[in-house]
């Protein structure tokens, strides 16, 4: 039952960062973040989807509260 709970919370918490990130503009910090992450070997680059975290990187990086898993920005 928790663990249900658990998938629900983090749905819930994905869907107000992605509604933030959809509102975020697009900086010049945002742009680098994104070049980093494309060139990463941890990342799907066909569905643009951290293969460590399972993010969406073109949403992530424009939050600026958020950070790579892997600590690369």
């Amino acid at each position: 039952m928790s663990r249900r709970r658990l998938t629900v919370t983090q749905f819930l918490q994905g869907a107000v960062k992605a509604a933030r990130s959809a509102a975020a503009p697009t900086t010049s910090a945002s742009t680098e973040r994104l070049a980093t992450c494309m060139s990463c070997p941890s990342i799907d680059r066909e569905h643009e989807r951290c293969l460590i975290c399972g993010c969406p990187v073109r949403r992530k990086v424009k939050l600026h509260d958020e950070a790579c898993p892997i600590g690369r920005w």
